[in-house]
């Protein structure tokens, strides 16, 4: 590639905000040449690599901002500590269906069971799939809800209510 091809591409890739692109273009374009990649699937390894670039800028911001206490997944919780629990209901849970029905998940328990635990589990797994999300504590009164009293305050509060079984309304 001429020097004057990669200023002019450098150029374009500033003024665009591709920031990836800008600072690995001879990288990606010794990749292309080495696997002697067509003009499409060149372009098509761009792009994908700008994309990936930007989404796991806005994860890492995301959860920066989100509030959550730590940033450990689903996959770091141990079902066994908990076998009442159904692992196949959380892992249904973690498909986001809930969220795509606008509909709430609330874990009542005693304390120590695993409830944020499996709380930040969701919302990990609802920032990876590009859902917003923020985590409120009632138990920290430094920290203040972005609106309302949120949705964890909500059933912590619920939880904290005296549990009646057969009891109707």
């Amino acid at each position: 590639m001429s020097e004057l091809v990669a200023t002019r591409i450098h150029q374009h890739a500033e003024r665009l905000h591709l920031a990836n692109l800008t600072s690995n273009l001879d990288a990606l374009v010794a990749r292309a040449e080495q696997a002697t990649m067509g003009y499409l699937d060149f372009l098509d390894l761009l792009l994908e690599e700008e994309v990936g670039v930007r989404e796991g800028r806005r994860f890492h911001n995301a959860l920066k901002l989100s509030g959550l206490p730590h940033h450990k997944g689903l996959d770091g919780f141990d079902f066994a500590f908990q076998p009442d629990l159904d692992a196949r209901k959380v892992h249904d849970l973690a498909a986001l269906g809930f969220a795509e029905a606008k509909a709430n998940v609330c874990f009542l328990g005693p304390p120590g069971v695993g409830k944020t635990m499996l709380a930040v589990g969701l919302a990990i797994a609802a920032c990876q799939a590009g859902y917003s999300i923020y985590f409120h504590d009632p138990g920290r009164p430094s920290q203040k809800p972005q609106r309302g009293r949120g949705l964890r305050a909500l059933c912590q509060e619920a939880a904290d209510l005296p549990q009646t079984r057969g009891a109707r309304g």
